[in-house]
């Protein structure tokens, strides 16, 4: 495989399939039987494709980006930093998206690139085994909305998604977006444009990784994090309420910062955070 300064080149090694029933377990099982890192599988569709909290991913085919990328990165980060590898796709997402329609998006953590109005564009999955304190592998699904229209397409689809905020449902089109709801156009022909640009930023970010470690990777990320400066509440996947406060930005281990009214900093390792309401504000 085609090496870039001495890392895998995300470029030179990716697998499409037109149905699938899940990429990410492709690619994880590829990962078991030694597949190297830079493998990329691509689905025109999935039908067991799924988000954090074992939550169901759902979208007709041809209407989403659905592709995972397999890392291998023992070298560079331990076992405790691999949630940045994540974030890392995130921000290679952002760009490609800006590149190809000018829309500016945000990273929500810990694993979601949200529009400006706080609605859902693309989730990311990241799943991996560990050799003791150091990741053996990585794969990082991303399912990114091109062309589709959440009040019509995912209503036929599944079930509609759990509030944290009522304990009630809500409709997809009240939390998810796509690029063509965005630009108010047809947008399919942007996801093999997308692809590429989305790989080509994997590369460079990851070689910097390599080169730099973790410090610009966390800048860029509180540059780009949604809620910045916001009263939020974290819950846990049962709908709990974790912790709440002010986001502040992430530490160095991705950690979620809250400052408190005191002026204390908490730090929340896992849960999920709603910006629907604030950043619509």
């Amino acid at each position: 495989m085609a090496q870039i300064s001495g890392v895998c080149s995300f470029h030179t090694s990716i697998v499409r399939v037109q149905r699938t029933g899940s990429t990410n377990d492709d690619l994880k099982e590829a990962a078991r039987n030694g597949a190297p890192e830079g493998l990329v599988f691509v689905a025109d569709y999935q039908t067991a494709g799924r988000g954090r909290f074992h939550r169901t991913w759902l979208a007709p085919p041809r209407s989403s980006l659905l592709v995972s990328l397999l890392f291998r990165p023992e070298e560079y980060i331990d076992a405790s930093q691999t949630p940045w590898i994540a974030i890392l796709c995130a921000l290679a997402m952002t760009d490609a998206i800006k590149e190809y329609t000018g829309v500016v998006t945000l990273v929500k953590w810990p694993n979601d690139i949200v529009w400006q109005d706080g609605k859902k564009l693309c989730g990311i999955l990241a799943e991996g085994t560990y050799y003791g304190k150091r990741p053996a592998w990585v794969v990082v699904g991303l399912g990114l909305n091109v062309n589709l229209n959440p009040a019509i397409d995912f209503r036929g689809l599944g079930e509609p998604v759990p509030s944290f905020h009522t304990g009630e449902e809500q409709l997809p089109e009240d939390t998810a977006t796509s690029l063509s709801q965005i630009l108010g156009r047809n947008t399919s022909h942007l996801r093999e444009p997308i692809l590429q640009s989305f790989l080509r930023n994997v590369d460079i970010r990851y070689r910097r990784l390599r080169r730099r470690g973790l410090s610009q990777l966390r800048d860029e990320t509180n540059s780009m994090l949604a809620g910045m400066g916001q009263l939020i509440t974290v819950h846990g996947d049962t709908g709990s309420d974790i912790k709440s406060g002010k986001v502040a930005g992430v530490d160095a281990s991705c950690a979620l910062l809250l400052c408190q009214e005191s002026g204390d900093i908490e730090r929340v390792y896992g849960g999920e955070i709603s910006l629907y309401q604030s950043i619509s504000q």
